[in-house]
């Protein structure tokens, strides 16, 4: 799961506008919280579902005519009798249409085999769980090969999610075109047994980049924790106005600054001279304080293993007055976060380029020779260690260049032709 969380934080054309715009793909999967989910694919930024769900079984899910109507039929047949079941005086049973995907069960009773009639029906059913709250998921990823079947056939919807964003977000503060069942089940929700409300996942794709952009533009507030087993890093929102909390004693910025940055201990903990506390603005610190506030945040973006969680309302106690030895950092949020989001949108194109597990090697001999001639010593060193048997991650992990400016060198090489990306276990190339 590379991105998952509430829906009432990031609401479903936020998302599909975010997913449009920088030309995702993968599944977003809507969960309204009583048994109904939609699940909606994306191919580089556009929706596509298909007209005639597949079966299990990876054939159409067009039905015959002769099929349909017998189908029908026994169904008639069927629902006297489960009605006869229910216990005198008992609460009828919500019906079974209101359990799984949605889109699928409404195509799948849908009795008219018109494309546009069926594309209508997708597109106001889609329509409808842009008012959902409740839970997401999206999974970066291929399309599935029964939906391809389905595009190769000219048998889908598609619409652009950033345009289904925009049409979302108008319907949404439409209320008379609400769906009343849809109402109901939002009252009927026992909002006693939400719990805190998160969002959360890993650094595989794009989806802390959201978030970020979220969070500005809906001012939210709270913490947004990123890290993995060696390193936590704490980015707290007030409004949607970002700020470090530094701390002089065990801060995880000073551990970082000295294990991943190699400076030493004194820089590390930032000389106690100029230690700031109170409330600052990072304007008012000197360049080396101010890049020892940014760094960790920044080279975290680009650590796989690491995480992200989002806890919304929850600050700090001491976030409005800072307790003694305590700096309560505002960052310059929009610049800061522009530059996040870029690093996180240049590196997943990075990994999806290249792929981690990949090993890389040299076109032929001379190319390598020339580039190692001509090469500083830093991107000499990076060049030796290409020796078809690393792979990207191997490089990552020993190139002193740092994780994103070697993925950024790497991507360029083999987009020119100078490096070849092959499986771990392939033979190299003649």
């Amino acid at each position: 799961m590379a991105f998952a969380g509430d829906l009432e934080l990031m609401p479903p054309q936020e998302l599909l506008g975010f997913l449009g715009r920088h030309s995702q793909s993968g599944r977003l999967t809507l969960d309204r919280g009583d048994g109904t989910t939609l699940s909606l694919h994306l191919e580089e930024g556009t929706v596509h579902a298909p007209l005639f769900p597949a079966v299990d079984s990876g054939r159409s899910g067009r039905i015959a005519r002769n099929d349909h109507d017998e189908i029908l039929a026994r169904g008639q047949r069927l629902l006297p009798r489960l009605s006869s079941r229910e216990a005198p005086g008992a609460e009828p049973r919500r019906r079974a249409r209101l359990r799984g995907d949605l889109l699928v069960q409404e195509l799948k009773r849908f009795p008219h085999q018109d494309r546009g009639a069926r594309s209508e029906l997708i597109h106001s059913t889609i329509q409808r769980a842009i008012t959902w709250t409740g839970k997401f998921r999206f999974n970066p990823g291929p399309l599935p090969a029964w939906l391809l079947d389905a595009l190769l056939n000219d048998e889908t919807w598609s619409m652009s999610a950033a345009e289904l964003s925009i049409e979302g977000a108008r319907f949404r503060d439409d209320s008379t075109r609400f769906n009343r069942e849809d109402l109901l089940l939002e009252l009927e929700k026992d909002s006693s047994g939400q719990g805190e409300r998160t969002l959360f996942g890993d650094l595989t794709g794009i989806g802390l980049a959201a978030v970020l952009e979220s969070l500005q533009t809906a001012r939210r507030s709270g913490t947004l924790e990123v890290g993995d087993e060696k390193l936590s890093v704490d980015l707290v929102f007030h409004e949607g106005r970002a700020f470090v909390m530094r701390r002089e004693a065990g801060d995880s910025t000073a551990s970082f600054a000295r294990e991943f940055l190699d400076v030493d201990t004194d820089t590390a903990r930032w000389n106690l001279s100029k230690e700031p506390s109170g409330k600052v603005h990072e304007d008012d610190l000197d360049p080396e304080l101010r890049a020892a506030v940014r760094d960790p945040l920044f080279a975290l973006l680009v650590h796989d293993e690491a995480r992200f969680r989002f806890l919304a309302d929850d600050l700090p106690d001491d976030f409005d007055e800072p307790e003694p030895g305590t700096a309560r950092i505002e960052l310059r949020t929009t610049r800061f976060l522009m530059e996040a989001i870029q690093r996180l949108t240049e590196w997943d194109a990075v990994r999806r380029r290249v792929g981690h597990r990949k090993v890389l090697r040299f076109t032929n001999s001379a190319v390598r020779r020339e580039l190692i001639a001509t090469a500083d010593a830093d991107t000499r060193e990076l060049l030796t260690l290409i020796d078809g048997q690393r792979t990207f991650g191997a490089l990552l992990a020993q190139a002193s260049l740092g994780r994103l400016e070697t993925g950024r060198l790497i991507q360029g090489w083999v987009e020119d032709g100078t490096l070849v990306v092959a499986a771990k276990n392939s033979p190299p190339g003649r």
